[in-house]
């Protein structure tokens, strides 16, 4: 819906729903929003920690030196012994955060979807270019936004 090449899999060891920002450019997600404490296990954890391995053997479509920005979507503040030093490459964002930022990004497409009168509009195709620009939709204001809080900073050892 966003406009990004996008995959998930159902198979053990392997991440949540990534995106594909360009060839460049990988986000990829684990999701742990049906966290029932306020804790990030060790395992956890860990398993975030080597998503940007299985991305690499796995997706194709993307730069050998893409950069891979692991994100932890969870409402958790701590982070059992042992669990930080994994963190140290992982983003997070709460899960009402990815909601609300979701929410904003999908009304801004959809209402830049809406304006598209012909296939080819060059105009067209300009204006929706600046609009994303100016809202901050272009692929490395998204790379910036999911890098603001890094997991290893948030979270705090329990």
């Amino acid at each position: 819906m966003l406009g990004f090449e996008g995959g998930n899999t159902e198979l053990r060891a392997a991440p949540d729903p990534w995106w594909i920002l360009g060839k460049d450019i990988c986000i990829v997600f684990e999701d742990h929003t049906g966290a029932t404490n306020n804790l990030l296990s060790v395992e956890k954890a860990r398993q975030v920690f080597c998503h940007d391995n299985w991305i690499k053997e796995n997706v194709k479509g993307i730069n050998e030196n893409a950069e891979i920005i692991k994100v932890l979507l969870t409402p958790v503040t701590h982070v059992s012994p042992g669990g930080l030093e994994h963190l140290n490459d992982v983003y997070i964002i709460t899960p009402q955060d990815f909601r609300d930022w979701a929410s904003k990004a999908l009304g801004i497409v959809i209402t830049v979807r809406k304006t598209l009168r012909q296939e080819g509009d060059l105009d067209w195709r300009a204006k929706a270019m600046a609009t994303l620009e100016n809202q901050n939709l272009t692929p490395l204001a998204v790379r910036d936004f999911f890098k603001a809080s890094k997991a290893s900073k948030v979270l705090k050892e329990k």
